[in-house]
């Protein structure tokens, strides 16, 4: 029996970044390298409300703690 495999392309997940605007440039460029797609937050409050709803959808959390007020 003979086995043919195919090159199999996943993507690496969703990861959500939270941060003022300046803060997430850096590390969203750099994710995007890495092949996952990127939600961005602003506020910690919202970020945590995303979190609670959908629990179970970002492989990745990214917090900028300069930009916690």
């Amino acid at each position: 029996m003979a086995g043919v495999s195919m090159p199999v392309t996943r993507p690496t997940g969703r990861a959500l970044i939270i941060g003022s605007p300046t803060c997430r440039a850096t590390p969203l460029n750099t994710l995007q390298r890495m092949g996952f797609t990127c939600a961005e937050i602003d506020d910690p409050y919202s970020a945590m409300a995303e979190i609670c709803r959908r629990p179970l959808v970002y492989r990745a959390i990214i917090l900028s703690l300069t930009s916690l007020y």
